[in-house]
């Protein structure tokens, strides 16, 4: 089954040594806005997770020029088909690390990978680095 909410703004994540939150390196993804106005980036988890009760907390940095818009980040989780989102935050800033929080408010949630997901308006363009560290929950 293919995931409808899949979207192509964000590349292949790399491990990547450049921009680190936490430690020695962070998971990146180039990013190309404009075509497609959103992308995904996901952490896989090793064995599957219930996230009942429990608050993701993200930590997003942007490397390129200035955001032309406002830019989206929601907290994603996923299990084969299965989808859950929660708006997160608004007005990203590019050149810092932006912490984020998702709290998914149903019971029973088991998860295989969790992530983010970034919008932009459509028609907005913006190329860049987008570096995901320090998923907790």
């Amino acid at each position: 089954m293919a995931n409808q909410f899949a979207a192509t703004a964000l590349g292949s994540p790399l491990n990547d040594g450049n921009v680190a939150f936490c430690g020695t390196r962070a998971l990146k993804s180039v990013a190309s806005f404009g075509v497609d106005s959103a992308g995904e980036l996901f952490v896989p988890l090793p064995a599957a997770i219930d996230l009942t009760g429990k608050t993701i907390v993200y930590n997003i940095y942007l490397d390129g020029p200035p955001l032309p818009n406002l830019t989206k980040a929601f907290g994603v989780a996923m299990k084969g088909p299965q989808f859950l989102s929660g708006a997160i935050t608004d007005n990203l800033v590019v050149g810092t690390w932006n912490r984020v929080t998702y709290a998914p408010n149903m019971p029973n949630i088991i998860v295989d990978r969790i992530g983010i997901r970034l919008t932009m308006p459509a028609g907005d363009i913006w190329d860049g680095d987008v570096y995901l560290d320090e998923v907790s929950w």
